[in-house]
């Protein structure tokens, strides 16, 4: 499906995309190869797919918690759960302008610091859920838990976008997108839901963040071929301006 709609700009040929006499050539084939080549993406996108797993998990249910945990009316509730996407929200703004920085000295830093803040997600969150009563404490670690859980938000766009080749950059990102759709915001509160039903919300809300965990090591898994990704793209060369050219009819 999305070969079919989302497309690229043809600004640069793809390997072996060109025919022999010159015009371009758009086999499906040729495009899915070029996207599962770099092994970098693969691994960061299911990664951040589950990483979204947790947030979309708690974005859902806190509301639900803070009313049934801590007395909370809706409307009270929902303001306190507005506070913790808020600090989501600036978890992505922090945690991507940390992976830029580290770049410089740390050439694996995009993939590196949302390991890290994956696996203190799964710390801080399952601590506050599964040990801590409802109060202050564990109301203090569900909000380090959200500063930490959108910490894969930017960086891992920016690690597909790194090693892809330019030429499918714009279907990778969609993919990238697909993946955490699919595995996050959609599956996470009905996985939470199912859970909640069957053991109480507070199993579900410290059960879920073990995925993190998962995420983590993908990351890691991912940083190792990074640099190896990335320069394997520094060869590429732009299509030649007659096989952009519309053809005559």
């Amino acid at each position: 499906m999305f070969l079919l709609i989302v497309r690229d700009y043809k600004t640069v040929a793809l390997p072996c995309s060109v025919q022999p006499d010159g015009k371009p050539k758009t086999a499906a084939r040729t495009v899915i190869a070029e996207l599962l080549r770099p092994r970098t993406a693969l691994m960061t996108c299911v990664g951040a797919g589950l990483n979204l797993l947790v947030v979309s998990t708690t974005w859902a249910w806190m509301p639900s918690f803070f009313n049934r945990y801590y007395g909370l009316a809706p409307d009270q509730a929902g303001v306190k759960t507005a506070l913790v996407v808020l600090v989501g929200g600036l978890g992505t703004l922090l945690w991507s302008v940390v992976a830029d920085r580290l770049m410089s000295r740390l050439p694996r830093a995009r993939l590196q610091v949302p390991a890290a803040t994956a696996i203190l997600t799964a710390v801080f969150m399952i601590t506050a859920f599964a040990v801590l009563p409802p109060g202050n404490a564990q109301f203090a670690l569900i909000i380090a838990g959200s500063l930490m859980m959108t910490g894969s938000v930017g960086t891992t766009d920016a690690v597909v976008i790194d090693v892809m080749h330019p030429s499918v950059r714009a279907t990778a990102a969609s993919i990238l997108s697909l993946t955490r759709n699919l595995f996050g915001l959609a599956s996470g509160p009905l996985l939470a839901g199912a859970l909640s039903d069957a053991y109480g919300l507070p199993f579900a809300m410290s059960v879920v963040p073990v995925v993190c965990f998962i995420a983590a090591a993908l990351y890691m898994l991912a940083a190792r071929n990074y640099e190896s990704d990335m320069k394997n793209l520094d060869a590429v060369a732009p299509v030649r301006a007659a096989a952009l050219e519309p053809q005559a009819a």
